[in-house]
């Protein structure tokens, strides 16, 4: 049995997406340890650009993410075609998820 360690859940397959991926967008971020809920993780790239965010996003499950992360820097993320974590939950009906104190306001 795999322990959930930083390690184990920051490794990545051969596609770039690692266990947060996952996690992310099966809506598991908060069964995490919170060493693993950070940006410098939940920025990771996949080799399509997409990070744990653009899948919690894409999947309503922002939600899960702690607010101080979801800073307007961090939203305007781009994956390599061009989307932002805000373009995931805005074409997926989750822009209600993102927190009232998040703006995308300078």
């Amino acid at each position: 049995m795999h322990q959930l360690t930083v390690r184990n859940l920051t490794a990545p397959n051969a596609a770039g997406n690692t266990p947060l991926h996952t996690a992310a967008r099966y809506g598991r971020l908060r069964e995490l340890p919170a060493e693993v809920l950070t940006a410098e993780h939940l920025l990771r790239k996949n080799k399509s650009g997409y990070t744990p965010l653009h899948h919690a996003a894409e999947a309503g499950h922002l939600l899960q993410v702690p607010a101080e992360l979801l800073t307007r820097e961090i939203l305007l993320t781009r994956s390599n075609s061009g989307y932002s974590v805000f373009h995931r939950a805005a074409a997926n009906g989750h822009l209600g998820q993102l927190p009232p104190a998040c703006s995308l306001r300078r």
